[in-house]
């Protein structure tokens, strides 16, 4: 393989990974908007069933609902945030024309991590994320 193919290759790796970046976003705003409305339904659902049945220790136990879905809710913003991190960081070398015009000159993107789905490199060895 010549040096120009395995650009083209690379970047090819980089568009698909911006593009599944957004996409793994957008799932993380779905799920998160799903939990919240599950969390309000079951928590008012307990609240109803401890009056119904007059018992006030089911009413103070209801209060650990929201609680167990803002952990669920957290965990799944905590994964999101290393997709955000990600393309933020790619987009911003990408809308540099300097660091453009390198790339393509040495036929190499540098630093930039072609393939990084979830974050994890970018989080791990970029000195404005730490």
């Amino acid at each position: 393989m010549s040096e120009s193919e395995i650009f083209d290759f690379q970047k090819e790796l980089l568009l698909k990974n911006l593009e599944m970046n957004d996409a793994a976003i957008k799932n993380f705003d779905e799920q998160t908007f799903k939990i919240q409305g599950w969390s309000v339904l079951i928590w008012m659902a307990f609240i109803g069933w401890a009056f119904q049945k007059e018992i006030r220790e089911l009413f103070y136990l209801s209060i650990f609902v929201p609680v167990f879905f803002w952990i669920i809710n957290a965990h799944i913003k905590y994964l999101q945030r290393g997709y955000v991190i990600t393309s933020n960081f790619l987009r911003k070398r990408l809308s540099n024309p300097y660091y453009i015009k390198e790339m393509f000159e040495k036929k190499s993107f540098l630093e930039l991590p072609v393939f990084d789905p979830g974050g994890f490199y970018t989080l791990k060895n970029s000195p404005e994320h730490k």
